[in-house]
């Protein structure tokens, strides 16, 4: 289901000793202008001297600065490991507040589990060591953000109930304005009715009372709000009232959105793309309310922006779990590209954001190859990058069963380390090298495809299913050959969902009976009506198609749908059927210069049980 990028509010503090060496004085300095990626590479140059925990916090805040999630939270597990074994429990406690807020903003259940449980850590120093009021104040707040996005409401109430009675008794305003603004989230959801949302309104009007320049989060929710009230309007003046508070630019309109430029030397990348994610949702509903087209460009055009920041964040980001992470977020935003490219007619954009769904992390390794072909790196250094990798994969394996935790951590701590000064001594050595691993992949535009496609007996047939998504609730298509494009939909997902799992599990079984084989038949010929409509019926008479499904659409067998229910004829009879992840990857990776030494076949999956292999 669709979620909100609601913004919750959370405190942290931040702690280091007085006795401070010069390197980590300069490291601050750099670190207060906002020079993170500076700092992160002066530590990785002095990785031998620079293992003290201020270091190590530090350099964690620079990873979380520049929404490198993943990094960050190897930092202060690091950072938490070493205050344990100096027992220093007022680093400690600021250490879990610092990683709980990390992983909150990966936006997993897991993860919000996880922060809780750093929370209730803090909760209980406090009440070994001595720590203010406000402290005390913040661990509540956010005890009850966690709870609260758990569903644990009751628990979520009583912390933010706990928190506001600390904060009028420190006569805390920022503090109480949190409050006030958090407890309004708890009614808060795309499912609000009006009275919550009525609640809503009222503690946010109390919020601003105390707090009249409010964090970017809190216009944020207010357009949320406005967007469940259907006043399309308000809510998109209040993301851009957001987005004015992360950015500092005048919007002077519904209609502007900051420049390329002033993001790219914003370390508000992240937060911006959730504001972004919620305004286009308004445009789009104000389009459908309006029945103006030229709201839906708007939506296009900040959908496009988006797209572009996305790509400033997978070029900054290092570590592979974040990348994969912003993968994730991308995707949601991919899908309403393609939504507001079929409302607009326009298959080159659906086409783009179709492809750049499926193919972004793929294209990129394989461009980063061929760009790399020409490159001579010594088999030293090639061995040396791939023994690092090999080592790291199989520390993040163990770590992953759970044995050994601490040891295991430490030294997956320490190899990645060792990583990110290999990476940096072949910056120096091999520069081309470093900047072709940092370039942004090209997705092929459908023109250039079209052009690509030499056989024109084919037809691909690119599907995009985002099962996140509940506002829409489609699922889109779009079939191309050498010289036609037709885009489609499907609508009803819930009944076609069930149609899927159903023709997996009949599939996976011989038939026992007459009934059996009955069902099949029905449930694989209504999957051949919604998977292939009507209006591309004509465009892949007799030929070979090349499939790419997304989501469970992977996982069923298109060769056994039948298309004619009393001829029960299956689709394999007459279509040659191959598949593919992407249609760009596909005509990318063809190119490639491979120069095999062996033969290989491989079979997948398979358990290797006498050698306890997974």
């Amino acid at each position: 289901m669709r979620v909100l990028f609601i913004i919750f509010f959370f405190f942290s503090i931040f702690c280091f000793s007085q006795d401070q060496q010069f390197s980590l004085d300069y490291a601050k300095k750099e670190f207060n202008k906002g020079n993170y990626n500076k700092v992160i590479e002066y530590h990785i140059e002095n990785k031998k001297g620079n293992k003290e925990v201020q270091t190590i916090e530090l350099i964690a805040e620079c990873y979380d600065k520049i929404d490198d999630f993943f990094k960050a939270i190897k930092y202060y597990e690091k950072a938490i490991k070493l205050n344990k074994e100096a027992n220093n429990k007022t680093s400690l406690l600021s250490n879990y507040m610092k990683i709980a807020a990390i992983h909150k903003k990966i936006q997993k259940k897991q993860n919000y589990k996880v922060a809780r449980n750093y929370l209730l850590k803090a909760n209980s120093l406090t009440k070994e060591i001595n720590v203010s009021i406000t402290t005390k104040s913040i661990i509540h707040n956010n005890l009850a953000n966690y709870y609260n996005r758990l569903k644990q409401i009751e628990k979520a109430l009583f912390h933010h109930k706990k928190a506001l009675k600390l904060a009028l008794i420190n006569k805390d305003s920022i503090q109480i304005a949190t409050s006030y603004s958090n407890i309004a989230l708890l009614y808060l959801n795309v499912d609000s009715s009006k009275k919550e949302l009525d609640k809503v309104k009222h503690y946010i009007t109390k919020s601003l009372k105390y707090n009249p320049k409010p964090y970017y989060g809190l216009f944020q929710n207010l357009g949320i709000a406005n967007y469940l009230y259907k006043n399309y309007e308000n809510a998109l003046s209040n993301h851009n009232k957001a987005i004015e508070s992360l950015l500092g630019n005048n919007l002077f309109n519904n209609k502007n959105l900051p420049d390329l430029e002033t993001i790219k030397n914003s370390n508000k990348k992240g937060a911006l793309i959730g504001v972004l994610y919620e305004k286009t949702y308004a445009w789009i509903k104000y389009a459908e309310q309006e029945n103006n087209k030229q709201f839906l460009e708007e939506a296009l055009n900040t959908i496009e922006l988006t797209d572009k920041i996305l790509d400033l964040l997978f070029i900054e980001t290092t570590e592979e779990k974040t990348k994969i992470y912003w993968r994730r977020r991308a995707a949601d935003f991919y899908f309403l590209g393609v939504h507001i490219s079929y409302l607009l007619n326009n298959n080159k954009k659906a086409f783009y954001f179709t492809e750049k769904n499926k193919a972004l992390l793929l294209l990129n390794n394989t461009t980063t190859t061929k760009l790399n072909y020409n490159i001579k790196l010594p088999d030293s250094i090639k061995k040396k990058e791939i023994q690092l990798k090999k080592e790291i994969y199989q520390l993040e394996t163990l770590v992953n069963r759970g044995k050994n935790l601490d040891s295991l951590k430490n030294k997956l701590f320490e190899k990645k380390l060792d990583f990110d000064y290999f990476l940096k001594s072949l910056k120096k050595e091999f520069p081309k090298y470093t900047e072709n691993n940092k370039k942004q992949t090209k997705i092929l535009s459908l023109k250039e495809v079209q052009n690509k496609i030499t056989d024109t007996s084919k037809c691909y047939i690119n599907y995009l299913w985002n099962k996140n998504e509940n506002q829409f609730f489609s699922l889109y298509g779009i079939a191309i050959t050498k010289d036609s494009v037709i885009s489609f939909k499907i609508d009803d997902l819930e009944k076609f969902d069930k149609k899927v799992l159903k023709f997996k599990k009949i599939v996976a079984e011989a038939f026992t009976n007459t009934k059996e084989k009955k069902d099949y038949q029905n449930i694989a010929f209504s999957l051949y009506q919604d998977l292939f409509p009507i209006k591309i019926r004509p465009l892949i008479k007799n030929k070979k198609l090349i499939i790419i499904p997304d989501s469970d659409l992977a996982n069923i067998p298109f060769e056994a749908l039948i298309t004619n229910t009393n001829t029960n004829n299956y689709l394999i009879k007459n279509h040659e059927i191959s598949y593919a992840y992407s249609l760009s990857f596909l005509l990318e990776n063809s190119t490639l210069k491979r120069n095999p030494k062996n033969n290989f076949i491989g079979f997948a999956p398979i358990t290797f049980n006498y050698d306890n292999l997974e």
